[in-house]
């Protein structure tokens, strides 16, 4: 069988997938596109725990092992469709390449949608202290919300009708998070500890280590009622839309945005927990995030794998830039910028209809062919090769 048209439908054994790999050893670099190794947690997991499997701090080589769960393998391959009918009409058109000087589209005018958005967030903003800013974003609306989902969930499912909390009450809560965060401690409980090596005051008078556990154990995001099986992050699915909300309420208020992936590291069990190679930080859950020059994010969104519901025929990182730039109104009014991972020839092509300015690094097997230069053949000279008119790609060498 022809390793590239291979396909699984169930997850491989190791062996498998060293057999497959031989195969497809073979094949052309043109052919194939991204090639992933992924360690998945099992699915039915106690996704209520909050012990970790190590250290925050231990950046080090941990063996695999560790990661219970199946090991899923896939190969994107640019020539094999899962929709023929939508591939077709896209692979039908002979792409016609031609060398020149590049010769640049008319630009736009200056909107001025972003500068008055930025005005009026200075407006409101101007004078107000850091934790007032912050308060603004996570406002009262939120915290109202989680208190109440939070109750509920006391009441109804842990038949404790006489718990209680209040937004005030949360938010030392939250405090106590953050400053966990940054003051580290081996146990939760030892914030409370009198010994004098760990004693800290002001969280001992700010809420007792019973109340801090108790409001921890009960916090919820979600109504259990209205679980959707679709869905792997519905339990803090309306936390993320109201959070996106919140960091959009003053509009987006920058021309240069740029959208990337980030991961928050964690070392627990949970379904949607990733592992990549390679990275910094290897375990955690993985998010897609729009921000601007400032670092501030505009949208983001929860990986929680493979859609298995989408009819799109898209690449991963195509649908992702598409999803999180359905925000912005005004697609004249800004720029994208994106890594090689999401950059495609087309997902440009559909930016520009959209009105969209983009540019990104691309992989070689992501420019159907294009005749550039190998880096023996550039020897310092730069090479711009139009496609159609509609997308240029340069090539440099340094």
């Amino acid at each position: 069988m022809d390793p590239v048209n291979k396909k699984y439908k169930k997850a491989l054994k190791l062996s498998e997938i060293a057999n497959y790999l031989e195969e497809i050893d073979n094949s052309s670099d043109e052919d194939l596109n991204d090639m992933e190794v992924t360690i998945l947690p099992p699915e039915v997991v106690d996704e209520m725990t909050d012990m970790e499997e190590g250290p925050d701090d231990d950046m080090g080589v941990l063996p695999v092992s560790d990661v219970a769960g199946q090991v899923e393998f896939s190969c994107t391959i640019d020539n094999v469709a899962e929709h023929p009918n939508q591939a077709a009409l896209r692979t039908s058109k002979t792409i016609s390449w031609r060398k020149c000087n590049p010769v640049y589209s008319k630009i736009h005018n200056e909107s001025n949608t972003e500068k008055q958005c930025l005005e009026n967030m200075i407006t409101e903003l101007e004078g107000k202290s850091a934790v007032e800013i912050f308060e603004n974003i996570l406002c009262d609306e939120i915290l109202q919300y989680i208190v109440h989902e939070t109750v509920t969930y006391a009441k109804n499912y842990k038949n404790d009708l006489n718990f209680n909390l209040t937004v005030e009450e949360l938010k030392v809560f939250i405090g106590i998070l953050f400053f966990s965060s940054y003051h580290h401690l081996p146990q939760s409980k030892l914030y409370w500890c009198r010994d004098d090596d760990v004693h800290i005051p002001f969280v001992e008078k700010a809420m007792s280590r019973n109340r801090f556990d108790k409001i921890k154990s009960y916090l919820h995001f979600n109504d259990n009622s209205r679980i959707d099986k679709t869905d792997k992050a519905f339990k803090i699915r309306p936390f993320i839309n109201k959070a996106n909300e919140s960091f959009r309420k003053f509009g987006i208020f920058e021309s240069n945005l740029a959208v990337d992936e980030m991961i928050v590291k964690y070392f627990g069990h949970h379904g949607i927990k990733q592992f990549i190679k390679g990275k910094p930080v290897r375990f955690g859950y993985k998010l897609w995030a729009l921000c601007g020059v400032s670092g501030y994010c505009y949208n983001f969104s929860l990986y929680t794998g493979k859609d298995t519901h989408t009819s799109d025929s898209d690449s991963l990182g195509s649908r992702v830039v598409k999803k999180l730039l359905e925000v912005c109104s005004d697609p004249s009014a800004h720029i994208i910028y994106f890594d090689n991972f999401f950059s495609s020839m087309q997902l440009l092509i559909d930016l520009k209809s959209q009105g969209f300015r983009a540019t990104g690094t691309v992989r070689d097997n992501r420019t159907k062919k294009c005749p550039i230069m190998t880096k023996e053949e550039m020897k310092k000279k730069s090479e711009v090769i139009p496609i159609t008119g509609l997308i240029k790609i340069m090539k440099y060498y340094v």
